[in-house]
């Protein structure tokens, strides 16, 4: 009888250890923070457009894990720094991998992404880019996703505003050649309309930042400048935008400028200086100052010191999407890849977000001109 009470004992005690081990198991696994992967440029060239997202992304997790996480999860980032430069963000993406981290916020550039995509199947690593816009992943079945649409779109509309409103019959083009994958995609979508209405690239300016440009290109400017354009379309960083702009009208300044989104920042403005002439760019925000995005600037700014850029509410709206997604997947134990793509009418700081079934992002597009050195909206196309 003594034999048989122990030997029940010794089975409770086991099912009662075996109980308390799968619970705290269960209880540490829902505790664990989720840990994801940031590519970017963080130094170097590029690294406005970078250090800006990552702050967005940064303020966003904060915020998050003070609410008490994703289900409870706290979401921890790696920061890693590409440098704007294609190997070293292979090798980024590699060492998440090793890691691994399966979600990765980046990367920021066109032709980073384009290199990113071999890489993320071989990992099976989700990517998330909260500025890429080349059309040339667009429509496809893979582990690329955005917040921002493509160049097609939003090329297209930056140039019908321009031909309807100004007629421009002769076009220079200036283009960074480092990031071609986008610029490339941006000139070739914008330069169509003009081609339709007999409009003639009369002369182009190319260029690496390699080089020791664009600092050094005022002769270059002044010679594409001597086939008297009407119109001038710039697809280069903000800094690099607002020297080339400044340069240009210095010599005339009745040219209009075009610029892609990539060079709506602060920075733009503030290479400009003044006086400021006709210039137009795309984009993806309202020009609606909502309760939100004003709540979002100031905490920016006091948290960073810094006016936040496209690129900021980009990266701060990109874990937000992401969040979103990610307690959906938890929720409903549905793959995440699918949880993104069930995304839907995101209220985002500068209007709404979709995604589709490639995982390309659905949003309004707006142009901009600069009036009293801000931007200014002046056309909203759906």
């Amino acid at each position: 009888m003594k034999k048989l009470l122990h030997s029940k004992l010794f089975y409770i005690f086991i099912l009662t250890g075996l109980f308390g081990l799968g619970f705290a198991y269960f209880y540490f696994t829902k505790q664990a923070p989720i840990t994801i992967g940031f590519v970017g440029a963080l130094t170097g060239k590029y690294s406005d457009l970078g250090v800006q997202t990552r702050n967005g992304v940064q303020l966003a997790v904060e915020e998050l894990n003070e609410k008490g996480g994703i289900e409870g999860r706290r979401l921890h980032v790696v920061y890693m720094d590409n440098k704007g430069n294609v190997q070293k963000n292979q090798e980024a993406l590699e060492q998440l991998a090793k890691l691994g981290i399966k979600t990765v916020i980046g990367p920021l550039l066109s032709t980073m992404a384009l290199s990113s995509v071999p890489v993320s199947k071989k990992h099976n690593i989700i990517l998330i880019s909260p500025t890429v816009s080349t059309s040339l992943l667009s429509n496809k079945k893979d582990l690329f996703f955005r917040i921002i649409p493509d160049n097609k779109k939003r090329a297209k509309a930056l140039a019908k505003y321009v031909l309807n409103k100004h007629r421009p019959r002769k076009i220079c083009v200036i283009q960074d050649i480092s990031n071609q994958i986008y610029t490339s995609d941006f000139l070739d979508n914008f330069l169509a309309p003009f081609k339709l209405k007999l409009a003639t690239v009369a002369c182009a300016y190319r260029y690496k930042v390699s080089q020791t440009v664009p600092y050094q290109c005022v002769a270059n400017i002044k010679a594409i400048l001597k086939e008297n354009p009407d119109l001038v379309v710039i697809a280069a960083s903000s800094a690099d935008t607002a020297f080339f702009a400044r340069n240009i009208w210095d010599v005339d300044p009745s040219i209009v400028i075009c610029a892609s989104n990539w060079a709506k920042t602060s920075l733009f403005l503030l290479g400009l200086g003044s006086p400021i002439h006709t210039a137009y760019l795309e984009g993806i925000d309202s020009g609606i100052e909502t309760p939100e995005l004003a709540r979002f600037r100031k905490k920016y700014s006091d948290r960073f010191g810094w006016t936040p850029s496209f690129a900021s509410v980009q990266g701060y709206d990109a874990v937000r999407v992401l969040a979103t997604a990610l307690e959906q997947s938890l929720i409903l134990s549905t793959p995440l890849n699918k949880a993104l793509c069930d995304i839907k009418n995101f209220p985002g700081l500068f209007s709404t977000i979709s995604i589709n079934e490639y995982g390309d992002a659905i949003r309004p597009t707006f142009i901009y001109t600069i009036k009293n050195g801000k931007f200014l909206v002046v056309r909203r196309i759906e």
